[in-house]
């Protein structure tokens, strides 16, 4: 069992072969009908139109490629990530203008935003990390103000809700991963985005087939981001087990709230509410120390993230000269994650 593993009863398992065999022998792999049955649950549970794709990174890409975000346009966004979310805004082009992060949430702090934007800004996108909503509310008034789009990477903050709102509803575009490990896991790669303009769902689904809006026939210049059946039906069995999931995750959070509240090398607890747990992650003091401590006690462990993404040797020379991101730098050497199942 891995760090993220989670064991499934018999009922469950049993629950997801009977699915997977339908597919199985209604060997219809690709856009049968458990793709359009899950979007169409994802659209009700958001109250937005919702689109799946193979992953959350191409959510994110074929996101802002949908919005018409391209060369010579900034995008910005957090210093604390994983790699995807500034992977996805090179790859359409556009440059990426780092903030540095709330040091009590670990995401992107808002109210240095506004001191980033210039003419060439043409979006922000805001990460969701570990499973907690930013302050998306205040970085939606900036956007709107600014006339800039909003997009929501919620890979790790599905079921999330920032003043009773769910992550993903917010902006422009909200792009959720499906990777196994997320709070809603497919067993392979996986992904969907939440959309509000017309206009733009459509050029989404256009980018995701290969620009086509019937068999060959192509409008535009796309790819190939199909969400496949089996993946589909597994997240249409697990959808149904979500709230109970992540009633799981807080009461895990809550054992490790008791162990760890007063422990003297622990700086941090991340006990902020309508936190969903994607990831438990917490500040120490040593590191290393703690690893050991954990290790003695049969507990293991991991870092997201122990570099900060704009010292990947992938991104030397793509952001330029910035500011000191202090609390980015500051979080890549003291977080630590246990695990949460």
């Amino acid at each position: 069992m891995n760090f993220f593993s989670q064991q499934l009863s018999k009922k469950k398992t049993d629950l997801l072969l009977k699915r997977i065999g339908r597919v199985v022998a209604a060997e219809q792999f690709i856009n049968g009908p458990e793709v359009g049955d899950l979007e169409r649950k994802l659209s009700d549970f958001f109250g937005v139109e919702a689109v799946t794709c193979n992953s959350g990174t191409d959510a994110l890409m074929i996101g802002l490629k949908a919005l018409g975000i391209g060369p010579g346009d900034e995008v910005i966004t957090t210093a604390f990530t994983y790699f995807a979310t500034i992977e996805a805004i090179a790859a359409v082009g556009a440059k990426p203008v780092l903030v540095d992060i709330d040091p009590q949430t670990f995401n992107i702090d808002a109210s240095q935003i506004e001191k980033k934007i210039t003419k060439k800004t043409r979006a922000v996108l805001v990460v969701h990390l570990y499973g907690l909503a930013c302050d998306v509310a205040e970085v939606a008034r900036i956007c709107k103000k600014h006339h800039l789009k909003l997009v929501e990477d919620c890979a790790q903050s599905y079921g999330a809700k920032s003043g009773g709102k769910l992550t993903g509803t917010f902006g422009d575009v909200g792009c959720f991963s499906f990777f196994p490990t997320k709070n809603l896991g497919a067993f392979g790669d996986g992904g969907a985005v939440t959309i509000r303009s017309k206009a733009v769902l459509a050029r989404f689904k256009l980018l995701k087939n290969h620009g086509q809006p019937r068999k060959y026939v192509h409008q535009i210049i796309g790819g190939n981001s199909r969400l496949d059946t089996i993946q589909a039906a597994v997240l249409l069995e697990k959808i149904a087990w979500l709230e109970e999931d992540l009633a799981v995750r807080r009461a895990r959070a809550q054992s490790w709230f008791k162990k760890y509240r007063n422990h003297p090398n622990v700086m941090a607890l991340p006990e902020q509410e309508g936190h969903t747990y994607n990831v438990f992650t917490l500040l120490v003091h040593d590191r290393k120390a703690f690893v050991k401590e954990l290790e003695r006690e049969g507990i293991p462990s991991a870092i997201y993230y122990d570099v900060p993404v704009y010292k990947q040797p992938a991104y030397v020379g793509l952001f330029g000269k910035h500011a000191p991101l202090p609390h980015s730098e500051f979080a890549a050497k003291h977080v630590i994650s246990l695990p949460i199942h």
